[in-house]
């Protein structure tokens, strides 16, 4: 919460479904998106929207920022271990937060992706199915 109020962030929650899984996982997976987008952020005042959408069988859940985005060229990489983007922002990183984000979604029997959003920032996607068979995940 300080990293959000330090960065003098506005964030929007929308209703949020219950989510069938690890707790201490899926907090995780929330701290690890919003410190993301606390890290880089444009010169803009930080704007982050949390919403869900329900797909049927999954839950859809967007982390959606406006902070300097990641190349479209660039995104299929960033969910690799010790991968760092964008070395402009000399920002405190080690490279593994989106690494340990991908490895709890597909633990949850999800999946994670990101894509580039009209407000200049980016949209972190993942699905969480209604029911979940997790496996098995150290992180």
């Amino acid at each position: 919460m300080f990293k959000l109020q330090e960065a003098k962030a506005e964030i929007h929650i929308a209703e949020m479904p219950n989510i069938i899984g690890n707790t201490t996982q899926i907090n995780q997976l929330f701290a690890n998106l919003i410190d993301n987008a606390i890290k880089y952020k444009s010169d803009q005042p930080l704007i982050i929207d949390i919403s869900a959408r329900d797909t049927g069988s999954l839950w859809e859940i967007s982390i959606k920022d406006n902070g300097i985005g990641i190349a479209e060229e660039h995104q299929s990489n960033v969910f690799n271990m010790f991968k760092q983007l964008d070395s402009r922002t000399h920002c405190d990183s080690s490279g593994v937060g989106l690494a340990i984000c991908k490895k709890i979604v597909k633990a949850h029997d999800g999946d994670i992706f990101v894509r580039s959003n009209s407000a200049g920032g980016c949209d972190f996607v993942f699905t969480l199915p209604k029911i979940s068979k997790m496996k098995n995940a150290a992180t």
